[in-house]
Parts: structure tokens; sequence; C-alpha cells
């Protein structure tokens, strides 16, 4: 799965060293959304499970001022929160 297949990036929000974050829009359906990125570099044990911590505690918040997890995308090369 190619990131640029499945959306269009319009913006990068905000970079450090462990991940990016992009706003974008989802082709399938044009629906904007968020996107956040583990980096290459950073795709270590101690990085990918803080990532996974924060997927768990997305997935049970529910509020219009929270944003919402809609997807997690995991392969041999991405790790995205969408």
């Amino acid at each position: 799965m190619s990131l640029k297949k499945k959306f269009k990036i319009v913006q990068t929000l905000h970079e450090n060293n462990h991940t990016i974050v992009h706003r974008a829009i989802r082709l399938a359906d044009k629906k904007k959304v968020i996107l956040k990125l583990i980096r290459p570099s950073s795709r270590d044990e101690k990085t990918l499970t803080q990532f996974v911590n924060e997927q768990k505690v997305l997935s049970f918040l529910h509020s219009k001022h929270i944003i919402s997890l809609l997807d997690v995308i995991v392969t041999s090369t991405e790790y995205i929160h969408v």
C-alpha cells in the first residue's frame, strides 16, 4: 500500500524526530483526515509501543473535542494512524 495511492497530502502540520503529522484527503471518499506516521528511522520497539498505546487510548475516546481514530494502517514499510 502506498500512502500516495490512498491519500492526498494537503499540508504538513508537525514534524519531530519520531513522527510526521499531515493534513490529508482520503481519495476513496474525499474525507478530510489527519495522518500521523512513524518515521522509518524511528521504528524501534519503544516508539512502536508508544504508537500502539496511543491508538488504544484514541479508540476509547469519543468527544467532539478530540479527533477520532478512523483507521490504523500497518505494512512492512508504514505505520499510520488515520
